[in-house]
């Protein structure tokens, strides 16, 4: 299964079309989704509640590989990477893709 917590700019209706249509053309029909309430958990209990965090462009990659999250970082341009601090670039911890 996959929890999702959105960026509130995102809705969910929005959200539930693309990960529909992702699930169908990527072969995963039984993928199961939970989006997780941000007024029920902040963002902290969502990265220490989570096997694995994953992040686009953000800074709150930092904050997670400090509290010794498992992070997956995205990188989403050719000519950006992604926000991560000179301390954490070397984090066991982090994956960037």
């Amino acid at each position: 299964s996959l929890s999702i917590r959105l960026h509130p700019l995102i809705g969910i209706n929005k959200a539930r079309f693309y990960i529909e249509k992702f699930k169908k053309n990527n072969s995963f029909p039984n993928l199961k989704v939970k989006f997780i309430d941000h007024q029920k958990e902040s963002l902290q209990e969502s990265m220490i509640n989570s096997e694995y965090c994953i992040f686009g462009h953000s800074s709150t990659i930092n904050q997670s590989i400090c509290m010794n999250c498992k992070v997956i970082a995205i990188k989403i341009s050719y000519l950006y990477s992604p926000p991560i601090q000179e301390l954490y670039k070397n984090s066991p911890n982090l994956k960037i893709i």
